[in-house]
């Protein structure tokens, strides 16, 4: 199999099949009405910057002289977390695997976590934690790490990064979890299927 993933397009191939990530397949679990999209852009340039920052960090790898105020600030945050709840880990973090691109064999997705170390699965947020989305999000992610690293079931955590403070959330919703996350990949693949039949139809005319 070849698994490929553009970073510039954020697209997932595998075999020349696009895959869907995790975040498309549960997009319909998110609500953007009345955010502008110019917001949505910046929001999503900032958490990119802090994911890029902490991973760099983590893999001793970061310039903190190159960071803004704000990320700066940031990473401060995450250090905290580090020296307190984050100490749980401390024989984990050294074969910490982040932003590394996964498939999962037999369901056809895919996606990036952003922290996952032995016992626990940390996706990180510039944002609170939902309940609603990121239940579902990291469960997603776990079945992930079973298929293409084969590891055991993980805890799952949200880590919100804030200048002035941080969250850490434990995901609380795992069995429904999953089963929501399979009805929505389930729907994604239906779609794909009747779209591509309606384009042979059209095609054949």
């Amino acid at each position: 199999m070849k698994f490929l993933f553009d970073q510039e397009k954020h697209v997932y191939t595998l075999d020349g099949l696009v895959l869907p990530g995790v975040t498309t397949v549960e997009k319909d679990l998110y609500d953007f009405t009345g955010i502008k999209p110019e917001v949505l852009k910046m929001k999503a340039e900032w958490g990119t910057k802090v994911h890029t920052a902490v991973t760099l960090y983590l893999e001793d790898n970061l310039d903190e002289s190159s960071l803004s105020d704000p990320q700066a600030n940031v990473l401060n945050q995450f250090k905290l977390f580090m020296g307190n709840e984050g100490a749980q880990f401390k024989d984990h973090w050294k074969t910490a695997v982040c932003e590394l691109p996964m498939f999962h064999k037999k369901l056809k997705y895919a996606g990036k976590q952003d922290i996952v170390l032995d016992p626990a699965i940390i996706d990180l947020k510039s944002r609170p934690y939902n309940h609603l989305t990121d239940d579902v999000q990291l469960e997603a992610y776990d079945h992930l790490c079973r298929s293409y690293l084969g590891s055991e079931p993980k805890k799952h955590f949200v880590l919100s990064l804030f200048e002035d403070h941080y969250t850490f959330t434990p995901c609380r919703d795992y069995k429904q979890a999953w089963s929501k996350f399979r009805l929505m990949l389930d729907h994604y693949w239906a779609k794909q299927e009747y779209n591509n039949k309606i384009k042979i139809w059209k095609g054949a005319k």
